[in-house]
């Protein structure tokens, strides 16, 4: 694990009085920057997998383009997760659909979705409320997890109260 992540999970065991096993199954397990991100090769990949299901987190978090060989790699032993829209979640909402869709088709269980921050930037609640609700929708009719990231350090407080709408079917 790198050094990032095993700060991270001390600190979150520490503050639910948990044991490193309990606060993993919690977490997601993700490459850690950036550059890993970009640069990741099927061996890094794999590695990462062996780390998931070692030490038992919720799921692993890839890049798309590995989730079918991670899938097939991991044998059903750890929930396969990927990012739609990542960076930033400028990607017009049907992009993110489909995108959400074929890595659903490829075995994926968990959807990380950026919201467009562009549109919450200008005020428009709506486009972003609509682009949530598709993309829940693609994942429920698939028995799949949707989370919703929210970048707010580009957020105001008032745009981080994003009202909330029941999106499930």
């Amino acid at each position: 694990l790198s050094p990032a992540y095993e700060d991270s999970l001390q600190a979150l065991c520490a503050a639910l009085n948990r044991d490193v096993p309990c606060a993993c199954s919690l977490l997601p397990i993700s490459l850690s920057t950036k550059d890993d991100r970009e640069t990741a090769e099927t061996a890094d990949i794999r590695a990462l997998c062996d780390d998931g299901i070692r030490f038992g987190t919720a799921s692993v978090c890839i890049p798309a383009s590995y989730v079918r060989q991670a899938k097939l790699y991991v044998g059903g032993k750890l929930p396969i997760c990927t990012v739609i829209g990542f960076p930033h979640g400028a990607h017009h909402a049907d992009v993110k659909v489909f995108e959400a869709q074929r890595a659903l088709d490829d075995g994926c269980k968990e959807l990380d979705m950026v919201i467009n921050i562009g549109a919450m930037l200008a005020g428009d609640e709506n486009y972003v409320q609509d682009e949530i609700a598709r993309l829940a929708q693609a994942a429920h009719d698939r028995d799949a997890i949707l989370k919703v990231i929210l970048e707010t350090c580009y957020l105001n407080d008032e745009q981080k109260k994003l009202k909330q709408k029941s999106h499930a079917p």
